[in-house]
């Protein structure tokens, strides 16, 4: 199997990020192959300019059109938070916040069942 473009290696790229854990790039890129299937063969593509593997790439590629140039799959250095915090206009989305807010807002995820829990309402006795 060929190393897929960027567009489609953003949901192994969620999943491989979905537990919220700090991990390195290349633990990453290892589980997103995995998940595909994509043999060493494959993970030994070179672009066209045999400077760079396909793979790595459009994983690069992948990962900051998920949440523009800021994603992180694991949390930010507190010298990335000290620069973004200076400057003041830029948001750090680390890959947990982005997992959760893709999950409640319901971007490219499922929901398999729903379930209603209710309580009790202390006020409506309280009025009565």
């Amino acid at each position: 199997m060929a190393v897929p473009d960027d567009q489609s290696l953003m949901r192994p790229l969620l999943a491989a990020v979905q537990d919220g854990q700090a991990a390195p790039m290349r633990e990453i890129s290892q589980r997103v192959a995995q998940t595909l299937g994509l043999t060493q063969e494959d993970l030994s593509e070179l672009l066209a300019s045999g400077k760079q593997f396909t793979s790595a790439n459009r994983l690069g590629w992948a990962g900051p059109r998920l949440a523009g140039p800021r994603l992180t799959a694991s949390s930010f250095s507190d010298g990335a938070k000290a620069t973004a915090e200076q400057i003041g206009n830029i948001t750090l989305l680390g890959g947990k916040t982005l997992a959760r807010l893709m999950i409640d807002y319901g971007v490219g995820v499922l929901t398999r069942k729903t379930y209603q829990i209710r309580r009790i309402d202390a006020e409506y006795f309280e009025e009565l």
